[in-house]
């Protein structure tokens, strides 16, 4: 079966994956990791395009025409609760010229996506887990042993959602059919990269992330070690671990760390991490692994706040966290929400103050938007925009207008970015030519998409 994964094509560089989708703020883009987890599965029984048209640079008609030269009988299509109307439009006209099976992915199906494929018939199914053999067997035409799929039989519609347990595989994903090339990401070191999993969701319960909902589940590390065996034989030096919480399970954590250090591939990687976990053991072991940068979710200082939205850290665990990495010699990105509910003025500042005081390699303001799924209210997401990283909030809060929300958010840019001392640190840190001009390039992407804004 001739079977395409498909990014459909944006007016702005959107970010679809991992049911978590936005837009770049500053001109970065990595693998769609949906795509990528389902090219290895895919790729063994079926004749297999991807078109990842952001990144691509492909506009409606080019991506149209690359389709209709295909003739795919299958398409397997990510979509966004910021894009939908737009992908839905431009995805029915040609299911129904050509007339192939469609499957889609993305944050929209998760939590109503029966409702959703009775809405629109041109949908065939929704995959709910992408780590899964879902897809497979429901090309397949086998939906008895489903666990997470969405999908139509006749007139009927059914759903099944389990959450992720246990140990899953994804076989070889097939990273040479992506744009490598194409996809950049700050504070990388070497380039091109290839985005890689070490585990699957979240077992952590903030109610702004619906990670949460998916369950929880560690890749088998054989099927790791394979895929990263073959991107050190073709020469990747940079990896991105598209893990929601990276160390969420110590042990396996731990078993990975020191499986990269055995194979002596001598990559350069970074992570999204918690506060919490880290400690002086796991940050010299992630250093060992080649670990260069740890992406943390400070969100506020407002302790308070934070326990009503179930991330329960403290402000002093987070210092803590800051000091054990730059002793491990690993830099620290930082991101932080702001306007959620019970959010405030003064939490704002002084979440900003505690930005300019941790001192991060970066820090990424963004205002507060539900994630589709979780607990957080979304009511009203098909009607209103659903982009952090633009101009209109999306909740109301007592004390602060729309108006003075933004505001507080260009001034935290200022404030962090306008520092003499913190650009040169910044350059003091380079280290190697792809560095330099990849920073150069999202400084560039930062005041785009503040013009944008």
């Amino acid at each position: 079966m001739r079977v395409l994964l498909l990014n459909p094509p944006s007016r702005l560089p959107v970010l679809r994956d991992y049911y978590c989708s936005s837009v770049s703020k500053a001109g970065y883009l990595w693998h769609p990791i949906d795509l990528l987890a389902q090219s290895g599965r895919l790729s063994a029984k079926h004749d297999l395009r991807v078109l990842d048209a952001p990144a691509a640079k492909f506009s409606e008609s080019a991506t149209a025409r690359f389709i209709e030269n295909f003739a795919p009988q299958a398409v397997f299509a990510l979509t966004s609760a910021g894009t939908w109307r737009g992908d839905f439009g431009f995805i029915e006209p040609l299911k129904r010229r050509i007339g192939f099976v469609l499957a889609m992915s993305g944050e929209i199906f998760l939590g109503d996506a029966g409702k959703i494929l009775e809405a629109h018939p041109w949908i065939d199914a929704a995959l709910l887990n992408f780590t899964g053999p879902d897809l497979e067997r429901f090309l397949e035409g086998s939906t008895s042993d489903v666990t997470n799929l969405a999908w139509r039989d006749g007139d009927k519609v059914f759903v099944r959602r389990e959450g992720a347990t246990g140990t899953f595989t994804l076989g070889l994903p097939r990273h040479d059919l992506f744009p490598m090339e194409r996809y950049h990401m700050p504070w990388h070191l070497y380039h091109p990269f290839a985005t890689v999993m070490t585990d699957y969701g979240c077992p952590f319960g903030c109610s702004f992330c619906n990670s949460r909902t998916f369950g929880h589940a560690r890749r088998d590390l054989d099927d790791l070690s394979e895929e990263l065996e073959w991107l050190h034989r073709r020469g990747i030096r940079q990896l991105f671990i598209k893990d929601m919480t990276f160390a969420s399970s110590r042990p396996h954590a731990v078993r990975v760390l020191e499986t990269m250090i055995e194979k002596g591939r001598e990559f350069r990687w970074n992570a999204y991490c918690r506060a919490d976990l880290i400690d002086d053991d796991l940050a010299l072991l992630m250093s060992r692994a080649g670990c260069h940068l740890v992406q943390i979710g400070v969100e506020s200082a407002d302790e308070a706040l934070l326990n009503r939205h179930g991330k329960k850290i403290k402000t002093e665990t987070v210092r803590k966290a800051f000091k054990i990495l730059k002793k491990a010699g690993i830099s620290a990105g930082a991101h932080f929400i702001l306007g959620l509910p019970g959010d405030s003025l003064d939490g704002i500042r002084r979440t900003v103050e505690l930005a300019v005081e941790l001192d991060p390699a970066y820090a990424s303001f963004n205002l507060a938007m539900p994630r589709l799924g979780a607990s957080l209210n979304d009511a009203g997401w098909m009607d209103r925009p659903l982009d952090s990283s633009g101009s209109e909030p999306f909740y109301e809060l007592d004390d602060l207008s729309p108006r003075t929300l933004v505001r507080e958010r260009d001034r935290a840019m200022r404030r962090f970015y306008l520092r003499p001392g913190y650009w040169i640190k910044t350059a003091l840190a380079i280290k190697t030519p792809y560095q330099l001009w990849n920073l150069l390039r999202q400084a560039r992407g930062i005041l785009t998409g503040r013009r944008r804004s």
